[in-house]
């Protein structure tokens, strides 16, 4: 009878210093987040580690604007965007996002941002202030 309890109480054991290695193991084998570096000459942030850290990165990055938070924290791909993404942008309404949308479908997508200056409706002004939430 006294075996029985001991083996009870060393399983018991085991399976506590198992669940407690498990725990220490994901706590200390998760990477640390590193600082994003962000500059005003573009608009990435690309995520770098120090050489010695064990943490290698390719290039890293997330699109996203530094101009403000018109158009949220990122950029706005005026190929692949939806009718509510365009109407985010600073001077689109509806009219203009419909025919953003029209353009890029009749047209086969933009070639580049200043393209955009050809739907109707959005000229200079328009476009100078959406340039820097806007990619294609």
């Amino acid at each position: 009878m006294e075996e029985e309890g001991r083996a009870k109480y060393f399983i018991l054991s085991a399976s506590f210093l198992l669940i407690a290695a498990l725990i220490l193991y994901r706590t200390f084998s998760v990477p640390l987040l590193l600082p994003i570096e962000v500059t005003q000459e573009s608009t990435s942030a690309f995520i770098s580690a120090p050489a010695d850290s064990g943490f290698t990165t390719d290039a890293v990055s997330s699109e996203f604007s530094t101009d403000g938070d018109t158009a949220g924290n990122y950029l706005i791909n005026i190929n692949t965007c939806s009718y509510e993404e365009l109407l985010s942008l600073n001077g689109i309404g509806p009219v203009k996002a419909q025919a953003i949308i029209e353009y890029r479908e009749s047209n086969g997508g933009f070639s580049s941002i200043e393209e955009i200056t050809n739907v109707s409706g959005i000229g200079e002004k328009t476009f100078e202030s959406i340039r820097s939430f806007i990619t294609v």
